[in-house]
């Protein structure tokens, strides 16, 4: 299964890559609102911030700590002899989702991580690179989460790798400028984070803002509480963004850069 792990982690970038052509051609073809902002600042923005924060190599982060735990016979809560390999496979992508939710929930109820997470809200257009427009010390703090659950569960490294290309492709369609149809959307939205609910979350209204934090999985948000299937002012009439930032502002490198050192009146618990 190492191997396994190893092969699927060297074809990353491939996926990666196609993904990008996917979504591009289909938010050119049949986007679901056309954007106001230039699209050349904004996708130079987000990719010079996923790169920044070592985007692409957060599987390589993790998936060596994986692979020495498994080779050397780690003792983790997931590696025991007892626990069959599906079981353990499994339960790393919902215990991997699941830190991801918490982490995201509580970016949204204490002021000083919302400095971080903003970056990641305040871009006032929503296509699928608002996936990568993440802040570096945001980005640490999820590999940081995501690290000591590896450490601790000595987890299969080639769940370790299905989850982060589970999160990196959810996450991208997800935040796609694209509308799935009713039949297909329904009953992924049962399982998944799909683009018409993951758009509420970017509302820029606040109590929208706080709802279906998951990543992955929709199963957390239903479980706690915070699912919402329709925003304050309506799919069609939802708006993107903080309020603390506009829209010019939102473009600049040094906002995305400096926005959690500066004094932002947003500083309230979701």
């Amino acid at each position: 299964m190492i191997e396994w792990a190893q092969r699927l982690s060297a074809n990353t970038l491939w996926v990666f890559a196609a993904l990008v052509a996917i979504l591009s051609i289909a938010e050119t073809v049949a986007p679901w609102r056309q954007l106001r902002l230039s699209t050349p600042r904004r996708w130079f923005s987000h990719l010079g911030l996923y790169l920044i924060g070592l985007g692409l190599f957060r599987l390589a982060h993790l998936l060596p700590i994986a692979m020495a735990s498994e080779r050397q016979g780690a003792t983790g809560l997931l590696s025991r002899p007892e626990i069959p390999w599906i079981v353990s496979f499994v339960a790393t992508l919902l215990i991997l989702d699941f830190v991801r939710y918490v982490n995201h929930r509580a970016q949204h109820a204490f002021g000083w991580l919302w400095r971080l997470h903003l970056v990641h809200h305040s871009d006032h257009d929503f296509d699928f690179t608002n996936d990568l427009r993440f802040h570096p010390l945001d980005t640490a703090m999820q590999v940081a989460a995501a690290t000591v659950v590896v450490w601790f569960f000595a987890p299969p490294a080639l769940a370790v790798v299905v989850d982060r290309l589970l999160a990196m492709i959810v996450g991208m369609i997800a935040h796609m400028n694209v509308e799935l149809p009713s039949w297909l959307e329904r009953p992924l939205r049962l399982v998944f984070i799909t683009p018409q609910i993951h758009r509420i979350h970017h509302s820029i209204d606040d109590p929208d803002q706080g709802r279906n934090l998951g990543t992955v999985f929709v199963c957390w948000d239903r479980l706690f509480g915070t699912y919402l299937d329709t925003p304050l002012r309506g799919h069609s009439e939802v708006e993107f963004g903080v309020r603390e930032v506009n829209a010019e502002e939102s473009l600049r490198p040094g906002h995305l850069l400096l926005a959690p050192f500066r004094d932002y009146s947003g500083d309230r618990p979701r």
